[in-house]
């Protein structure tokens, strides 16, 4: 992509070391207590419809529903300030905004929400390397997450 790639709220059970290798990322971070104000709903899934050619290389032929729904992304646009402000308790949602670069490291705790922005460098590439991982102690739900870390500093 040639300008920057969004993805929006939502978040990941295991922990999570983001690596960014190439190209930038702007992440907004929140606490797993914010979910209320982030719109979370139930929605379809889409995956690509990718077929393999005869000379061996892979062609998009477009998206499609698949068979399973996904209410682990907020149905928020990111991008889109006109379509965020039609939901309003999305204006109480407080968290921080970290840059990371080439060659940075974020950790993001589970359960944590996040989007993503990412911005290609000067070579049109934006290229990360997500460490998911899973120790004893971790949450097991967000439930769990909003209570551990509500025992935290604010």
């Amino acid at each position: 992509a040639s300008g920057a790639v969004v993805t929006g709220y939502h978040y990941d059970g295991p922990e999570n070391l983001l690596v960014q290798l190439e190209g930038d990322k702007e992440v907004i971070l929140l606490r797993p207590s914010a979910m209320e104000n982030l719109y979370y709903m139930a929605t379809a899934d889409v995956e690509a419809d990718v077929r393999l050619q005869d000379d061996g290389s892979a062609r998009v032929a477009g998206l499609r529903v698949a068979n399973r729904s996904s209410s682990g992304h907020s149905v928020i646009d990111v991008a889109d300030a006109q379509q965020a402000a039609q939901f309003p308790l999305y204006a109480q949602a407080a968290g921080v905004n970290c840059k990371v670069g080439a060659g940075d490291v974020l950790y993001i705790p589970s359960f944590w929400h996040h989007a993503v922005a990412t911005t290609p460098n000067e070579n049109c590439t934006g290229l990360s390397l997500n460490l998911w991982f899973y120790h004893p102690d971790q949450p097991s739900d967000v439930k769990d997450a909003v209570s551990r870390w509500k025992l935290r500093r604010p």
